[in-house]
């Protein structure tokens, strides 16, 4: 169960993935846990910028001891599935976007409960996506072969 922060911040997240036509990601792999690392990177050096919400969403960022990943992360991007995301694929490696450019955008710019300034949360999703040239990022144009 993630704290309502944490539930805001994975949407944004997928939502800035979205904007930047990013339509299928790894996901439960290495390059995954190694994209919220340098993510959590970014995170602590801005997490002034996070206000209130900073201790919850710092939990994100913990790996689990025993798996030695962040395990909180990514079931949390698992609770989403069916909703925002999907997973087609029967190993569970490649996670879909599946949400539209305009609720995007919706989430981007809802700060009800959260607000990331956008040159941070810019910087997240960066670090995340750096170094995954390799892994094919899958573009919106491009038929999902399942």
């Amino acid at each position: 169960m993630l704290y309502r922060y944490e539930e805001d911040f994975l949407e944004k997240f997928l939502a800035e993935l979205k904007l930047r036509k990013i339509k299928i990601f790894p996901y439960d792999v290495p390059e995954f846990y190694d994209g919220i690392e340098r993510m959590k990177t970014v995170f602590f050096e801005n997490i002034d910028s996070f206000g209130d919400a900073a201790d919850d969403l710092s939990l994100l960022f913990i790996k689990n001891p025993y798996q030695g990943v962040y395990s909180r992360f990514r079931d949390g991007i698992s609770e989403l599935n069916g909703e925002l995301v999907s997973f087609v694929n029967p190993e569970y490696v490649r996670c879909i976007v599946k949400m539209s450019t305009m609720e995007a955008q919706y989430l981007i710019s809802d700060n009800a409960s959260l607000s990331i300034p956008e040159n941070v949360m810019n910087s997240m999703v960066s670090a995340f996506c750096n170094d995954m040239r390799k892994l094919e990022f899958e573009k919106e144009n491009i038929d999902i072969a399942v």
